[in-house]
Formats: structure tokens, C-alpha cells, sequence
């Protein structure tokens, strides 16, 4: 058996990942400077773990069409959360929310969902 700590440590380095693949999609599409772009980053990702969390659990049963579902809410999730942030542009928003999102699952969920 695995201790908790080990699986927690491995949520820790997945969510860190995933914060530094979306700020560089932030900071390529010009959303913010760096500062600004990792700050909402990381109240996105905040915001949508809950969403991951739960998808991950409904990978193990449903398989891809979790992450389908998962991209959708997140983009939605993380998207009101940039609209909060910056609300002059609620559709750039929504699609640089979408962007990082597709970078994220396509770099680390993705290929750990095909090789598990």
C-alpha cells in the first residue's frame, strides 16, 4: 500500500504543472505581464481543482469522455474566474481559458490518461 503522502506529493507536482503550462499560455496570449498572468493562473486552477478532482475519479469509469467533460467544466470554471479578473473581455477570456486548458490536458492529462 501507498502512503497517502506519496499520492498527495504527486497531486502537488500534477497541480504545479498545470499552473506553469497555463500561466506560459497566459503569458502568450498577452492576457497579462508575468505577475499578473501566474496570479490568474493560480485562482483558476484553484477554482476549477474540485472539477479535476472529480474528473479524475470519473476517468477510472467512463474513460475519455471524462476528459471531454472535464476540458468543458474547466473552461467554464476557469473562464468566469479570468471574467472576474479582467472583465473587458468575457469571450477572450473564455478562450484563453480554453487554450490553457487544452495545452494542460494535452501535455499531462492526456498521456497519462492513455498510458494508465
Amino acid at each position: 500500500m501507498v502512503p497517502i503522502i506519496l499520492y498527495l506529493s504527486a497531486l502537488l507536482i500534477v497541480f504545479l504543472l498545470i499552473l506553469l503550462i497555463e500561466t506560459v499560455v497566459l503569458q502568450l496570449m498577452r492576457w497579462d505581464d508575468f505577475r499578473g498572468a501566474i496570479k490568474a493562473a493560480l485562482f483558476m486552477n484553484l477554482a476549477s481543482l474540485l472539477v479535476l478532482v472529480i474528473e479524475v475519479v470519473l476517468a477510472t469509469r467512463f474513460g475519455f469522455y471524462s476528459l471531454l467533460v472535464g476540458l468543458t467544466l474547466n473552461t467554464i470554471v476557469e473562464g468566469y474566474v479570468l471574467t472576474r479578473l479582467r472583465r473587458e473581455a468575457p469571450v477572450y477570456n473564455f478562450t484563453v481559458a480554453f487554450l490553457a486548458n487544452l495545452a494542460s490536458y494535452l501535455i499531462l492529462l492526456l498521456p497519462a490518461f492513455i498510458y494508465s
